[in-house]
C-alpha cells in the first residue's frame, strides 16, 4: 500500500513513546525514512555511558540527562528534526530520552 508523505515545512521534534516491545523502533526507523530525520533511543546514551560509569549511578544519571537535554536543544536551536523513541518506563523517570 502507497503512503502519500507530506514533510514538515518547519523543524520538527517528535517523540513516540509506549510499552517495551511494541514496535516503536519500528516505527521511528519508517518516519526517519519517510523524512530524513534523526533518530535517537535511549539506548544510545546508555551504551555510552555504560563504558564508563555503572547504570544508575549518580554520575551515570547525571550526564545522561546533560547528553539527553544537550541533543534536544542543539537541534531545536539549529532547526534539525529529531525523532525520539522512549519507553513508557523510560518516561516516567530520569532516564527518559
Amino acid at each position: 500500500m502507497e503512503r502519500e508523505v507530506r514533510i514538515a515545512k518547519e523543524p520538527f521534534q517528535l517523540n513516540i513513546f509506549g510499552p517495551q516491545a511494541v514496535g516503536k523502533m519500528t516505527v521511528g526507523f519508517e518516519v526517519q525514512r519517510l523524512t530524513g530525520a534523526a533518530l535517537v533511543h535511549a539506548h544510545m546514551v546508555g551504551d555510552l555511558l555504560t563504558e564508563v560509569f555503572e547504570f544508575g549511578t549518580e554520575p551515570f544519571v547525571r550526564l545522561a540527562y546533560a547528553i539527553r537535554e544537550g541533543i534536544i536543544r542543539e537541534a531545536a536551536a539549529t532547526g534539525t528534526n529529531l525523532i525520539r523513541v522512549s519507553s513508557s518506563t523510560e518516561m516516567s523517570s530520569s532516564m527518559a530520552f
